[in-house]
């Protein structure tokens, strides 16, 4: 008996050895001292939803994370850290700390990375609520204001688009549309040039390219957390048509085309008088109150451009998928008049080709 008792103590004392060899005691892990870098000390956000990375390196397995403030959110993705924050809708800054932590026993080592946000508000203009971003100057902001006060409801509905044998029905959702072509003023609080040949504040904004365009209208997006966009080539002919309000007009708003166009006719020369573009709203307004839907300058469409419709996409059609050229709408100071009417179409040279001073912009949102 007294022999099995000593033989069950052995057996406990080298399952014990044996026990000490987990990681957290081995000695040769013990001699490497902590090492942790990031990628960057700090991170900086506007006031708007956010997402930034920064990326950690250690010589240690792993590592934890903490937050001091719950409006900014971590996590990782291996060695990444993914880092986001929530709409900051006071007119404060506010910062706060993600820590990030190794450790091993009695060793261990941490490093901070301060996150600062910018602060913004809300502000209700007309028929939409704004949000303002802290970075938004008084300069921009009035241009803004000015944008949205002119924004045009238009009211869903199905309608026959194109002409002759590329007819088709389409239905559309509700949407919003510019009552005028975009601005230089507006165009250069945005963007913070003016591109244009025929320099005036009131004038068009043209000689830009379509990615111009979609650059000009992400960026205001941003800066307004409003959906603008470039129309779609169907919301563009429904809105020249006059919507629901259509009385079937060759030109958008009349039958004659020198009430609602101002372009310079049949003499091709630079020498007319009329070369040129001329300040928004000077003509006449179509069924939905909307100027310069044909004339002063032509205005670029989201669409890539093909010589057929996609006939299969009848409700809020986007075009083909992919292409060269992106569709043109509206004609411009310098065409003809049997390009002003409101189903004719043509297209870019290509996505960043400047086209001089004939094409422009007029903005939507998308509901």
């Amino acid at each position: 008996m007294k022999c099995n008792i000593k033989l069950a103590a052995y057996i406990a004392i080298i399952v014990g050895i044996n026990a000490c060899t987990l990681e957290d005691f081995d000695p040769d892990e013990w001699a490497i001292d902590p090492e942790l870098e990031i990628s960057t000390s700090y991170a900086v956000f506007s006031s708007a939803t956010a997402t930034q990375t920064a990326y950690v390196s250690t010589n240690y397995d792993s590592f934890s994370l903490s937050v001091d403030d719950d409006w900014c959110h971590v996590s990782r993705d291996a060695d990444t850290l993914l880092i986001s924050v929530d709409p900051n809708t006071t007119a404060e800054q506010r910062a706060t700390n993600i820590r990030v932590t190794i450790s091993r026993g009695s060793k261990s080592l941490y490093k901070d990375l301060a996150v600062v946000q910018f602060g913004g508000a809300w502000d209700t203009i007309g028929e939409f609520n704004v949000y303002w971003q802290y970075e938004v100057g008084d300069g921009q902001r009035s241009a803004i204001e000015e944008i949205l006060e002119n924004m045009v409801y238009v009211e869903g509905g199905t309608f026959t688009m194109g002409t002759c044998d590329d007819e088709h029905t389409v239905t559309l959702s509700s949407f919003y549309i510019s009552k005028y072509e975009l601005t230089q003023n507006q165009w250069c609080a945005v963007m913070g040039d003016n591109p244009s040949a025929f320099r005036n504040s009131n004038l068009p904004v043209e000689s830009i390219s379509w990615a111009n365009a979609l650059d000009y209208v992400t960026k205001l997006s941003t800066l307004t957390n409003l959906n603008f966009a470039l129309p779609t080539e169907a919301q563009w002919e429904y809105a020249a048509r006059g919507g629901k309000y259509s009385l079937g007009y060759t030109y958008p708003g009349s039958d004659d085309y020198t009430e609602v166009a101002h372009f310079y006719g049949s003499t091709l020369s630079e020498d007319n008088p009329l070369y040129t573009t001329v300040e928004c709203g000077t003509l006449k307004a179509n069924e939905l109150g909307l100027y310069d839907m044909a004339g002063n300058v032509a205005e670029f469409c989201y669409d890539w451009y093909d010589s057929e419709y996609d006939m299969t996409q009848t409700e809020d059609p986007t075009g083909v998928e992919t292409g060269t050229y992106k569709v043109v709408r509206g004609g411009s100071f310098n065409s003809l008049y049997g390009l002003l009417s409101s189903y004719y179409r043509f297209y870019t040279v290509s996505t960043t080709y400047v086209t001089n001073w004939y094409t422009g912009i007029r903005l939507i949102i998308n509901l």
